[in-house]
């Protein structure tokens, strides 16, 4: 009878600790070397590393199509003797962030053999240098490349270069005025650029609007607008607003970047974004019920422990008092 009864306490430990192991799983390990949109590959790197990135190129101001080199740089960090990954992408949202969808081609990545945005080595002692041999877009204008690095399993360390690497693609004899015939004189029109959102981009929670702006003559004004709204203005770097998506409605919205400067030239760019805070609620809800679930099961299981704990107990005092 002993043994039976240790049989079905052990039986109903295990339950228990089936029942619990949601709770447990591990983070997962990270993703593999291949081509990678800038959420990692579905990995959660989501704590601030230490270390710091810089980016160079062999050309900034490439021909259509031209090849170049790139190089992503990283120094310092948490990361020793342990994986260590690194991507380069064209925007710095979880989608359209490939360096194809702006016009780019990868001809070797940093092993020289294979074609991809992300790359990862081994092992990792205080300083890397990484280098992609890529292809310009052929689209004539200013083209951005960004960079992540990303060390530990699932969960773990990440540091982005979000200013970013500007590139201006413009033919040999482009000399970088409006090209006008004006009577001789030239306008400089500021360079401005939208680095995130990226268009068509899936939007949740807190949202990062960055512009680069390049003028040789002084900005007076950076307005940044949705669906119309004057949300506010700047009048120096950095052109970064944080909107929080949760008091917009969820679908298409259109964000709108004007740019004047003290000669009075304006330049306006706009992207478009979707907003989706409903199906990460949704998430959550699932979540909980599953959790929700759990916690019931675990307390079943730990009555059942005590009956049969006190069940037990009246066995051993039943048999002594014979």
């Amino acid at each position: 009878m002993v043994r039976k009864l240790t049989f079905l306490l052990a039986a109903a430990l295990g339950l228990a600790a089936i029942v619990a192991s949601p709770t447990i799983i591990a983070y997962n390990n990270g993703v593999s070397v291949h081509d990678y949109e800038y959420d990692c590959g579905g990995s959660c790197h989501d704590t601030q590393s230490t270390c710091a990135i810089t980016m160079a190129a062999s050309n900034v101001t490439p021909a259509p199509s031209m090849s170049l080199t790139l190089w992503v740089n990283i120094t310092g960090g948490e990361a020793h003797a342990s994986p260590l990954g690194v991507m380069i992408v064209s925007a710095t949202s979880t989608s359209n962030s490939l360096p194809s969808i702006d016009g780019w081609t990868i001809m070797a990545d940093p092993s020289g053999s294979t074609a991809y945005n992300y790359y990862q080595i081994t092992s990792y002692s205080d300083s890397a240098s990484l280098m992609w041999q890529l292809t310009a877009p052929s689209t004539l204008g200013i083209h951005m490349l960004f960079a992540r690095e990303m060390h530990g399993n699932g969960g773990i360390y990440a540091t982005d270069y979000s200013a970013g690497l500007m590139f201006t693609v413009a033919t040999p004899a482009d000399g970088g005025d409006d090209g006008g015939d004006d009577g001789g004189t030239v306008t400089n029109l500021p360079t401005l650029v939208i680095t995130s959102p990226s268009n068509a981009a899936t939007i949740k929670g807190n949202m990062t609007i960055n512009a680069n702006v390049v003028s040789v003559d002084e900005i007076v004004s950076a307005a940044l607008k949705i669906d119309g709204n004057l949300i506010g203005q700047k009048t120096a770097a950095p052109f970064t607003w944080v909107i929080d998506t949760r008091n917009m409605t969820d679908g298409g919205h259109v964000i709108v970047i004007s740019v004047t400067d003290s000669t009075g030239d304006t330049v306006t760019k706009e992207v478009a974004v979707f907003v989706d805070n409903e199906s990460d609620m949704m998430s959550m809800l699932e979540w909980l019920v599953t959790m929700g679930a759990g916690t019931v099961a675990i307390i079943s299981v730990s009555g059942m422990l005590v009956v049969l704990a006190l069940y037990i107990r009246k066995r051993v005092v039943s048999r002594r008092g014979k």
